[in-house]
């Protein structure tokens, strides 16, 4: 028990180490059906399962960023560590919002899925990682 506690917390400290920042698609269902792409950058609080998610999306016209609370992971039985978090935005046309997120680390990068609306009713979606499915409504 005491050497999987160890290997556990060893590599929960190696994570910030050894991450990519994966890319991020979010989709406005607005009626230009507006899609952003980007980059969601994991920041490390404590090195061991604290961290919070900076959001950063351009279509070269509007741009939106963010930051979520800090969470902590979870790390499954398949050593996978996972999160769910609220991302709050601002974009640079004056509108703002929140996207509710899964996330799962595996590998070296996240992955995940999220959705949300906008303050001005908008809906949007998000894809974080490589795209292994579409944005579909």
């Amino acid at each position: 028990m005491r050497k999987t506690l160890v290997a556990g917390i060893v590599g929960m400290s190696l994570l910030g180490g050894c991450t990519e920042d994966p890319a991020i698609t979010m989709q406005m269902k607005d009626q230009a059906e507006t899609i952003l792409l980007g980059q969601l950058t994991m920041k490390d609080v404590n090195y061991i399962n604290t961290v919070y998610f900076e959001l950063d999306v351009s279509d070269g016209e509007i741009n939106c960023t963010g930051k979520s609370p800090t969470i902590s992971l979870s790390l499954t039985s398949g050593m996978k560590n996972k999160g769910q978090t609220l991302i709050p935005f601002e974009c640079s046309d004056g509108r703002s919002g929140n996207v509710s997120t899964n996330l799962t680390f595996a590998g070296s990068s996240w992955r995940g899925i999220g959705i949300g609306k906008l303050t001005d009713g908008t809906k949007v979606r998000v894809v974080v990682g490589d795209m292994v499915g579409n944005l579909d409504w």
